[in-house]
């Protein structure tokens, strides 16, 4: 595991990786001058180990006794996800771009990885143990959705100082997308392993091309801050987060590749068909038979938007425990909706350490922890959603989150 948060903490240091999810601090006194670089790298899901997943990623045998153990974690319907989101922000509140709403601005740019699958059992069986444990039953993996996002943005944003509150607008590059939907499908083997039909309806999108910009759209970012009035007229806040709210447009229009067909080979088995030399192969003249159909979609692409609302927790506020919590979407099929509530302890004057429950996502339940420290006009936050990934092989993912922040 250790790979996994090097890596991220390289990619750190090249200039961007994106919003600090957890915790949420607000910290009541707004510099005029403020540079932020933040980061988020997490992997995660309902099923899948991380003695497996580890292996996927970092290489290393997988061993029949790994395959087994998550293979028993699944349930009818599965998630993973990948997250890597990186940004690097400059905000001025000194100046005025509009007397009337006192209005400062700010200049942000940062780069996004996104993508989610969710998937029945019988699909991790077929790519793992191939249909020998499916011989004389049905293999069902209808459902499947699969979907991968990467781009870049460059933003504008304008900042409400009486309260805070900010709204960016992005200019998008879109370097790479790619989509799948399974409708329906099964795969039948006999007992006798000379039998197989395969019955599919499903499809696949890909961007086209080995340029790095495949689209171009816009999206919108916002920060609301809504003051609410607690106990004793104490002022809490709570935070309204959009990211990626927004579209690209395709330079060129998507490939659609569709198939909906009923195709049986007798003689074959099912490892026979799928390897190199087998008859999925695309020299193999029966391809045609599965009645893949290739054309071109729609040009608009969707991006996968985040809403977030949720208390903050005040960094100046002179009580030694708060409470926060909320909740989390993505606009993505493979992402349901996250619930967490966690406490924040203050330690010192400029020390904060918390820890948070969460439910939801691309996983189920998850356990985080983050620490908080501020020295004259810099900043810095550390903090994993996922602090079971950190020690044990028996947990589902990784999560790190890094926020570096300077202000005068």
């Amino acid at each position: 595991m250790k790979f996994f948060y090097v890596g991220f903490l390289v990619l750190i240091s090249f200039g961007t990786k994106a919003q600090f999810m957890l915790p949420i601090l607000e910290d009541s006194l707004v510099p005029k001058h403020e540079i932020c670089l933040s980061g988020v790298a997490d992997y995660s899901g309902s099923s899948i180990l991380n003695s497996l997943s580890d292996k996927l990623f970092y290489g290393g045998e997988i061993t029949d006794d790994i395959k087994t153990a998550s293979f028993d974690k699944h349930g009818v319907i599965n998630r993973f996800g990948l997250n890597l989101q990186g940004e690097i922000e400059y905000r001025n509140t000194a100046a005025s771009l509009c007397k009337k709403y006192d209005l400062g601005f700010g200049i942000k740019a940062a780069y996004h990885s996104f993508g989610g699958v969710v998937y029945p059992k019988d699909l991790y069986g077929l790519a793992f143990y191939g249909n020998a444990n499916y011989s004389g039953t049905l293999a069902d993996f209808s459902g499947t959705a699969f979907s991968f996002y990467s781009f870049q943005k460059l933003g504008f944003t304008l900042i409400d100082k009486k309260s805070n509150s900010s709204l960016t607008l992005n200019l998008i590059n879109l370097s790479n997308y790619s989509s799948l939907q399974i409708n329906n499908g099964t795969i039948y083997q006999s007992l006798q392993t000379d039998t197989l039909t395969l019955a599919i309806n499903g499809s696949l999108k890909n961007t086209n091309g080995n340029s790095f910009s495949k689209g171009i759209g816009l999206c919108l970012d916002g920060d609301i801050r809504v003051p609410l009035k607690g106990n004793n007229e104490k002022i809490n806040y709570l935070q309204i987060l959009m990211k990626n709210v927004g579209f690209a447009h395709m330079n060129q229009p998507l490939t659609v590749s569709s198939i909906d067909t009923n195709y049986s080979t007798i003689g074959l088995t099912f490892n026979q068909i799928i390897n190199a030399n087998g008859q999925l192969s695309p020299s193999f003249n029966s391809l045609d038979s599965l009645q893949i159909v290739d054309k071109s979609s729609a040009n608009w692409v969707l991006l996968p938007g985040m809403i977030q609302v949720a208390k903050l927790v005040e960094t100046s506020s002179s009580k030694r425990l708060q409470e926060f919590y909320g909740f989390r979407i993505f606009l993505t099929k493979a992402y349901i909706p996250m619930v967490f509530v966690g406490l924040d302890a203050r330690l010192g004057r400029n020390f904060h350490l918390g820890m948070n429950g969460s439910y939801g996502g691309f996983s189920d339940f998850m356990l985080g922890m983050y620490s908080y420290y501020k020295k004259g006009a810099w900043s810095l936050g550390i903090g994993s959603e996922n602090l079971l990934g950190i020690f044990t092989n028996k947990a589902y993912g990784e999560a790190i989150s890094l926020r570096l922040r300077c202000g005068i």
